[in-house]
């Protein structure tokens, strides 16, 4: 009785590991460098037909915005989004991200949680992440045409207002002084030419 329960137990053993297959899936970018805004899509294939797949994609929420996948965006965790499908012939499908930072490598990665494939049996899934670049912003060359000098010359102002005092020593009281002899002796000059003139 107890060997045939020790014999059963195994069988039962074996049978749930021989259940469980392993699929080598792949995850391809649609390209490999982008630009900030830009949007990215990843294919994530499963390596053959699922009725059912359960899933994390891990990403930097700093680095990249989840838009939308062709699978069931479930719940957002905390280093990325969880994904699932529920359809008998699924073996790929794809996420859409947006470029949020510049000059950075945003990887995507993937956890698998749970896998059923067409035969109802429970697969163990591994895909290898993929890595996208987003290009450094490229920055605005500085306008080295210099602006030419405005060379035109002032014009003189040559009235007797604004011509500078000659740098005699005097000061201004004196300089008004003797210029006011000099109009003086020369209207008196000019006053005894007109009486000889008669």
């Amino acid at each position: 009785m107890k060997k045939t329960l020790i014999m059963t137990l195994i069988i039962a053993m074996v049978l749930s590991i021989a259940s469980v297959v392993n699929a080598a899936g792949s995850m391809t970018a649609s390209s490999s460098k982008v630009k900030k805004g830009d949007e990215v899509t990843v294919t994530i294939n499963f390596g053959k037909m699922m009725s059912a797949s359960d899933f994390v994609l891990t990403y930097d929420k700093d680095v990249l915005e989840f838009v939308s996948s062709t699978a069931e965006a479930k719940t957002e965790e905390s280093n990325g989004i969880k994904l699932q499908t529920y359809t008998n012939d699924t073996q790929s499908v794809t996420a859409t991200f947006k470029a949020l930072k510049a000059g950075t490598t945003a990887k995507i990665g993937f956890v698998a949680n749970e896998f059923t494939n067409t035969d109802l049996n429970v697969e163990e899934v591994t895909v290898n992440g993929t890595t996208v670049t987003i290009a450094k912003e490229e920055t605005k060359k500085k306008n080295n045409t210099s602006t030419k000098k405005n060379n035109t010359s002032k014009k003189k102002d040559n009235t007797v207002a604004n011509r500078p005092a000659p740098q005699t020593g005097m000061n201004v009281a004196e300089y008004v002084a003797v210029a006011g002899v000099v109009a003086l002796a020369v209207a008196g000059v000019a006053v005894v030419g007109k009486k000889e003139d008669k």
